[in-house]
This record gives structure tokens, sequence and C-alpha cells, in this order.
């Protein structure tokens, strides 16, 4: 991966913007022209907070610098571009996207912290969790699969699972779109306009492998191709939009798959959520039984301003997994719904009520 080199005053800014975010625990920049400069915000435990504002007389070169140092190509304009540049100094990869918009081209960065560890007993998840989702991955076929909208923590989910497999005596490939984080002893492939996921499935079907992930299931050509591959002895991961681990099954039968093929080869469905973890320090207590659910008991607790241990109120992230596994050969509903997992959370001081609620 390309590193960037800094040299002049406005790159040293670009650069003092990245060390903040990475020292804020930002996961996201965006770096926003408006009419009168630019806002730089930080997307941290989930929420957008500002950050530095750059005045208009340094906008335009401000900008085309940060692009620049991107890697972005400085000769288009009126387009949209994807780059990735390295910064060995803040041992992070930086994704980017960049658009045209009216007031000028805004440049969003996704951070990729090079010496993050991916474990599942680091994720946060109930011990029920985890040990649905270990002994999904004994099986030496069938399809899993993990759902959720943007930010929820799918992918981190994926590679976590990865990690607790013995790669020394398996052939591990990924097929990711991008690749975001490289794995040691793990073929990954880039998806690419010249090759899909489906020509990279087919194709990876022939290398003999063990597992194989899938970073999205996302027509039907592919949907086949992994249940394909799990019926001939092939353990499959990958994730797909839904709304709940149940309309996992509804989704792939709109996909066009059989409801025989589906029960048959799938073997951990579930359904993930990223709360906002508040601060026990800081947060207010409350008892309030008429905005709560009736079987829901204990203390309450919601967002506070902030303190020195906590940032605005928030000291991370809580992932609830709402999940179905296979059993006594047929898939078993959820014992809990994502919306009772988050109650539960609240009932345990973890996250605001009124953000459990909104689950």
């Amino acid at each position: 991966m390309t590193e960037t080199v800094f040299e002049n005053p406005y790159s040293n800014l670009f650069f003092d913007v990245l060390a903040r975010a990475k020292e804020q625990g930002a996961s996201d920049i965006h770096i926003q022209p408006e009419r009168d400069g630019v806002q730089v915000r930080f997307r941290i435990h989930g929420e957008l907070v500002r950050g530095k504002w750059i005045p208009e007389p340094h906008k335009t070169i401000f900008l085309q610098e940060a692009k620049r140092l991107s890697h972005c190509s400085i000769g288009i304009s009126g387009r949209a571009q994807d780059t990735r540049f390295s910064l060995s100094e803040l041992a992070l990869d930086v994704r980017v996207n960049l658009i045209p918009s009216l007031q000028g081209e805004k440049l969003v960065f996704r951070l990729l912290d090079q010496g993050r560890n991916f474990s599942m007993n680091t994720l946060g998840l109930l011990d029920d969790a985890i040990a649905a989702i270990s002994n999904a991955l004994q099986s030496s076929n069938g399809v899993c699969l993990i759902t959720g909208p943007t930010g929820s923590g799918k992918t981190t989910l994926l590679y976590s699972a990865l990690e607790s497999l013995d790669r020394s005596g398996m052939n591990i490939v990924t097929i990711e779109d991008p690749v975001e984080y490289s794995f040691p002893g793990i073929t990954q492939v880039q998806v690419s306009h010249r090759l899909s996921f489906a020509d990279s499935l087919c194709a990876i079907l022939r290398q003999d492998p063990d597992v194989i992930l899938v970073g999205e299931v996302r027509d039907h050509e592919t949907a086949e191709l992994c249940f394909q591959a799990a019926a001939t002895g092939h353990l499959v991961l990958s994730t797909l939009h839904a709304n709940n681990a149940v309309e996992v099954i509804r989704r792939l039968q709109g996909l066009g798959l059989s409801n025989d093929t589906v029960t048959s080869c799938l073997r951990f469905s579930s359904a993930q959520r990223l709360l906002q973890k508040i601060c026990s320090h800081c947060s207010e207590a409350i008892t309030d039984h008429n905005i709560i659910s009736k079987n829901a008991e204990g203390n309450f607790r919601k967002r506070a301003k902030g303190c020195s241990r906590c940032k605005n109120g928030l000291t991370g992230m809580v992932p609830i997994l709402e999940y179905m596994k296979w059993e006594d050969g047929d898939l078993k509903k959820p014992v809990q719904s994502l919306k009772e997992l988050a109650m539960n959370r609240a009932a345990m001081g973890e996250v605001d009520t009124y953000e459990a609620l909104a689950v």
C-alpha cells in the first residue's frame, strides 16, 4: 500500500487531522466543504462530532492537498474516486472515497488500525453468542450468515471468526470488496470490475478450499454458488442485508433459492447491531417503567454530558447478536430478539434505555 509523505503546512495540517482522529478513536473522518470553509468531522462511537474548521481562504488549497495526499487523481474533477494509502507513523491504513458536491469535493476516510487485534473474546458479545458462532465454525460444511446495516460490525465479526480457526491445517480464502485487513496464512482476493464475487467464487472452488469468506451475498448467482459450495463440502461465511435472523431465509428465497436448499445448508443465521455504551460514572439512573417493556426490570440509565473518563458520555460500542443455529437437523428460532437483547443491556446499565427501545 502506498505511503503518504507530508512536506508543507497544508499537508502537516492534514496529518494533524488524521493524528487527532486516531487519538480520539474515530472510525471515519469527513472532510466536508462548505460555502465559507471546510468542516472536518470525526465519527466516534457511532456519532459524528465536529473537529477542526478550515476557514475559506485556505479551503481550496487544503482540499487539493487532501486530495493529493489521499492519492486521488488531481486532474480528475466532477467524478467519484476510491483510493487507499497507509501511514506507518500512525499505524493506519486509510480507505478513501471522494465525491463531488455543490460546495466542492467531499472526502471520507475509513481508518483501519494496522495493530488491531481480532478476537471473539474481545468483541463484547455475550458468552452464548460466542459459543453459538464457535460451534457453527466447527461444521465441515454449510453457510454461516451475518446480517445487519452498514457499520454494525459484520466484517469485524467475520474477521474474528477467521482468527479463531486453525489456519495451519486449512486452506482459507476470502473474496472481499474491498480487502480491509491483511491476514497471514489466508488467501485474500480483491473484487474489481473485472473480477466479480461470482467469478472469484467459481475460480476459488477449483483451488481446494476448506473455508471461504464471501464479503457479501448480493445477487442470485453469488447466493447459488455459496450454497452449492456448502453442499459440496465447504464452509462458507458471508454477510447479507436483512432486518433479523429469521428474515435471512426469506431474503435468500427472494434471491431465487429454494426453501430446501436454504434449510439444508444454512448452519448459522444472525443479525447484529452496535449500541452506544454509556459511561457508568456520569450517566443518570432512571426507573421510569412507563417507557420500558413490561418484562424489563432493574435500574436503567440515560446518556450524560460526559466526564474525564468518557467522550461525551460514551465509552464505546456494545454489540448485540440475535441468532438461529443448526440443531437436531433443523434451524432453531432465536431465543431472544434484538429488541430483547437491547433491553437486557439497558437493564445492565450499559446502554441508554431510549436507544434500546429504538432497535
